[in-house]
C-alpha cells in the first residue's frame, strides 16, 4: 500500500470530504436564506473534530487495528504525536465552532462541546461495546450533517426550512447508511474484537443472525427505493438515481448473503460508501 494511500486512509479523507458535501447541499437545498461564510466556519469546525476523534480512536485501537491487520500511519512509535495531533485539532474544532455559534443568530456551541466529549468517550470506552459505539457514530454523523442549519441568518425554523419530509428521510437515510456500514465493518473485524473481548453485533447475536438482521434491513430499503422510482416516473434523473440506489443495494443484499470471509466484508462495505455517497446527493433529486 503505498504512502499517500496510507495518509488518506488514516485521514479518512473521503469521509470528511463526504460530511463537507453534506452540509453544503443541506444550506444549498434546505435553507432559503443562509451565510456561505459562516457555512465556511462550521465545516471547518466540523472536519477538524471528525478527523481529531479518527485520530484519537486510532491511537487506542494501535492493538486491536494490529490483530485485525488494519494498521494507519499511527503506530507505537508515533501515537504520542498523533494524540497530540487529535487534542489540538479538537481545539481548532471549538474555537471554531465558538466562533461560528457567536456570529449565527443560533447558540450552537453546545453540540461541538457533545460531539467533542461522544468521541473522547467512544475512543476510551464505547470502541468496546460497539454495539452502542455504532448507534453513537451514526447520530454525530447526522449531527454534523444538521449543524449546517445553523449557519442560516435567521433563527432557525421550519419556515426557512424546505420541505420537511425530505429532510427527515435525508437524516435518516444517513443515519442508517452510516450504522450498516459499521456492522459491516465489525463483520470483518470480527476475529480481533473477539480476541480483545469487544461487545459489537456479530459477537453478542451471532455471524449467522446479525447477517440475516442486516440483509432484512437492506430488502427493506431496497424495496423503499424500488418504491420511490415507481413514484419519479415522471422525472428521469429522479427515476435513475433511485434506481441506481435500488440496483446497488440488491448487489449489496446479494453481497451480505454470499459473505462468509473478511475480504467479502471488506467489498460489501465499499458497496456501502458508494451508497453514502449517493445518499449525500438526494437533495439535488428529490
Amino acid at each position: 500500500m503505498s504512502k499517500l494511500v496510507l495518509i488518506a486512509k488514516t485521514l479518512r479523507l473521503p469521509n470528511l470530504l463526504l460530511l463537507a458535501l453534506a452540509q453544503f447541499l443541506v444550506s444549498h437545498y434546505f435553507i432559503k436564506d443562509y451565510n456561505s461564510q459562516l457555512l465556511i466556519l462550521i465545516s471547518a469546525a466540523t472536519i477538524s473534530t471528525a478527523l481529531a476523534g479518527y485520530l484519537l480512536n486510532d491511537v487506542f485501537d494501535l492493538a486491536i487495528d494490529k490483530a485485525n491487520n488494519k494498521l494507519k500511519l499511527i503506530n507505537e512509535n508515533n501515537k504520542n504525536w498523533a494524540l497530540l495531533f487529535s487534542v489540538i485539532l479538537f481545539s481548532i474544532g471549538l474555537i471554531f465552532g465558538f466562533i461560528s455559534s457567536q456570529l449565527s443568530a443560533a447558540s450552537f456551541f453546545k453540540y461541538y462541546l457533545l460531539a467533542v466529549i461522544s468521541l473522547v468517550l467512544y475512543a476510551l470506552i464505547l470502541s468496546k461495546l460497539k454495539f452502542i459505539g455504532n448507534f453513537v457514530v451514526a447520530s454525530l454523523i447526522v449531527l454534523a450533517i444538521f449543524l449546517a442549519f445553523f449557519q442560516q441568518k435567521n433563527k432557525v425554523s421550519f419556515q426557512n426550512i424546505g420541505n420537511g419530509f425530505i429532510l427527515i428521510f435525508y437524516g435518516g437515510l444517513a443515519f442508517l447508511l452510516n450504522w450498516i456500514r459499521e456492522v459491516i465493518k465489525d463483520f470483518e473485524d470480527i476475529e480481533g474484537d473477539t480476541l480483545a473481548h469487544r461487545l459489537s453485533l456479530p459477537i453478542i447475536l451471532g455471524f449467522r443472525f446479525s447477517k440475516l438482521m442486516l440483509a432484512a434491513i437492506l430488502f427493506g430499503c431496497m424495496i423503499l427505493f424500488v418504491f420511490l422510482s415507481y413514484q419519479s416516473l415522471s422525472s428521469l434523473t429522479s427515476l435513475v438515481y433511485y434506481l441506481s440506489i435500488a440496483t446497488i443495494i440488491s448487489i449489496a443484499f446479494i453481497k451480505l448473503i454470499q459473505a462468509k470471509q473478511k475480504n467479502d466484508f471488506a467489498s460489501l462495505s465499499t458497496l456501502i460508501k458508494i451508497l453514502m455517497f449517493l445518499g449525500i446527493l438526494l437533495p439535488i433529486f428529490a
